[in-house]
């Protein structure tokens, strides 16, 4: 771990109920779409390097209760749980072909990304940057209530995913039961 000199998006603002300035959410932006293109093979595990639990803001309190062996099986839990409320389905099968990417689904203007003193940007925080689907990235970007991501999303062009509205009725129904377990 190095220690860099500089300061949060969120200290940039020139005050607290200010815009960002646009220079910074392009570059946050550019970093990010960097990041998401980075890829593990097809057949990872989903979850972080090494191993673990989920961090995503899919799950209640952004943290998977269980540990996925496989993308089926992510996949077989959220379909059980789409089972019980309508016809539609996720499908991560297609979109991970080529592998896993890089989702960093804790995006912030006070902990993600600092910028040094000569201009360049670092992330900061890995805590819930987990390989997944890409619809997690999807999901991350637009789902999100944060007005910071609400911008840097603006400026990233990442595809809408078609698992997007099958992820939302999943994780909307594992929030009211207060339960990541929900359709094993």
């Amino acid at each position: 771990m190095d220690f860099v000199h500089g300061t949060t998006i969120a200290k940039r603002k020139t005050a607290p109920k200010t815009l960002y300035h646009k220079s910074d959410i392009t570059a946050v932006a550019v970093a990010y779409k960097q990041l998401v293109d980075i890829k593990m093979p097809a057949g990872t595990a989903p979850g972080p390097v090494g191993g673990g639990r989920i961090g995503h803001d899919f799950f209640v309190e952004s943290m998977s209760t269980l540990t996925y062996p496989t993308v089926g099986h992510l996949e077989a839990q959220i379909n059980e749980i789409l089972h019980h409320l309508c016809d539609v389905r996720v499908d991560f099968k297609t979109e991970t072909a080529d592998g896993l990417v890089l989702c960093p689904s804790d995006l912030r203007d006070s902990n993600y990304i600092m910028i040094d003193d000569e201009g360049g940007l670092w992330a900061i925080d890995f805590g819930r940057t987990c390989f997944l689907p890409p619809s997690f990235v999807s999901y991350s970007l637009i789902t999100s209530s944060d007005i910071f991501v609400k911008y840097v999303a603006w400026y990233v062009d990442y595809p809408r995913s078609p698992n997007l509205r099958g992820m939302e009725m999943a994780s909307g129904q594992m929030v009211i039961f207060g339960d990541n377990n929900l359709g094993q």
